[in-house]
């Protein structure tokens, strides 16, 4: 708030540069949660993440120009994505790194070794 209502270039920016720096400081943990949640498939789930961020930052500044547009409110796409990482940062509480992925056809293999033994 301290940034909409101030007239100062200099606490914009380090309101924004801080806002850049605190985004950039989730860059190392997003990548390294494919390799606890899916170690062996970390490839995988690392490309999952990546093409997620890509379809979200050709997606997001469509959108925000179209809020924009129709409500010529610029607060609002900003609000938006503000209340999108609560529930990104919320979400991460759910992430349970200890129970270990495997792919639907080698869970039958597993129990049938189990059984055999």
């Amino acid at each position: 708030m301290l940034l909409h209502f101030s007239s100062s270039f200099t606490i914009k920016l380090i309101g924004v540069a801080s806002a850049f720096f605190m985004l950039e400081l989730t860059i190392g943990p997003i990548w390294a949660v494919p390799m606890d949640v899916a170690p062996r498939y970390a490839g995988v789930a690392s490309g999952f993440v990546n093409a997620g961020a890509a379809i979200a930052g050709i997606i997001s500044p469509v959108i925000f120009g179209v809020i924009i547009d129709r409500t010529g409110n610029w607060t609002l796409p900003f609000a938006g994505s503000a209340c999108v990482l609560l529930v990104g940062a919320l979400a991460t509480f759910l992430i349970k790194p200890q129970r270990k992925m495997e792919l639907a056809d080698e869970a039958p293999a597993a129990a049938t070794r189990v059984l055999a033994q």
